[in-house]
């Protein structure tokens, strides 16, 4: 008797990097775990599965109607989103609608936020003022605020001297 196989395909994708930082070759490892179809329930498979978003991730010979529950080995820095699903029943590859295939998607969380802040220079100081831009804009806020307060003020006074 021979088992019918088939293979599952999974993309990568990751969103909401901070300050334009550049993960595309960095490698996340995978486990994927079958109920059905082995000899063993619940068989992990042995071999070590890696993806990034270069590198796709194309798993070979899962018996077909075995459920197969797909992870990524944690990582602080993101959290994992499979779509359809990290579970799914392994289809043949001739069959029609079959669905193996999973985009994973990598959400950066807070930590590599913080991370990567660390991470960048300090913002340069303007040649002419000696202060960093951030500083400007803070100044040209207070500057203004206090004008509309001088602004208001001023109207009112003069509504009070004209009686209007």
């Amino acid at each position: 008797v021979e088992r019918e196989l088939a293979s599952l395909s999974v993309t990568k994708l990751l969103e909401d990097i901070p300050f334009n930082a550049d993960f595309t070759a960095e490698t996340f490892e995978l486990t994927v775990t079958c109920a059905d179809g082995f000899t063993e329930p619940d068989h992990q498979l042995a071999e070590q599965l890696t993806i990034s978003t270069l590198n796709p991730l194309t798993v070979e010979n899962l018996p077909v109607n075995a459920t197969c529950t797909i992870a990524e080995v944690e990582n602080p820095f993101f959290d994992p989103s499979f779509a359809p699903n990290d579970t799914f029943v392994v289809s043949s590859d001739s069959a029609i609608n079959s669905i193996n295939a999973i985009a994973l998607t990598n959400i950066a969380t807070e930590a590599l936020s913080t991370f990567l802040e660390a991470q960048q220079p300090p913002p340069s100081p303007l040649a002419f003022t000696g202060r960093t831009v951030w500083s400007l804009v803070w100044l040209a806020v207070l500057l203004l605020a206090a004008g509309m307060f001088l602004v208001v003020s001023r109207r009112e006074d003069d509504e009070e001297l004209t009686g209007a």
